[in-house]
């Protein structure tokens, strides 16, 4: 058993819907239209939503094993969300609007 856990066979793993309506973007309807960019992304991630009576509550960063890497209560994104201190490789952050709707969006850090 020790074994397998140390080299993460038991790890947590998030399962994506990859027939979403748009490419980076996955969840309910009601954010269908946010768009996270560039993707890939070196220093700076930005978060436009299509709804702009709403802003986003809140934004939280996972790595593809379900890991939390930031934690961004009410993020300033108009400079963009900076994810330069994040290793290389893919991960998924949580958009949690002010009107209570979420969305999760794939990118990729270089």
């Amino acid at each position: 058993m020790l074994f397998h856990e140390d080299v993460a066979m038991m790890a947590q793993f998030i399962v994506v819907d990859t027939g979403a309506t748009r490419a980076n973007t996955i969840g309910p309807a009601e954010l269908a239209g946010t768009k996270v960019y560039p993707n890939p992304a070196a220093d700076r991630l930005h978060i436009d939503l299509d709804d702009k009576t709403t802003g986003i509550y809140y934004a939280t960063v996972y790595d593809m094993v379900g890991r939390k890497k930031l934690m961004l209560p009410k993020p300033m994104t108009s400079d963009g969300i900076d994810v330069s201190m994040l290793s290389p490789g893919e991960y998924l952050v949580k958009i949690l609007c002010t009107n209570g709707n979420a969305a999760y969006a794939k990118f990729t850090k270089l």
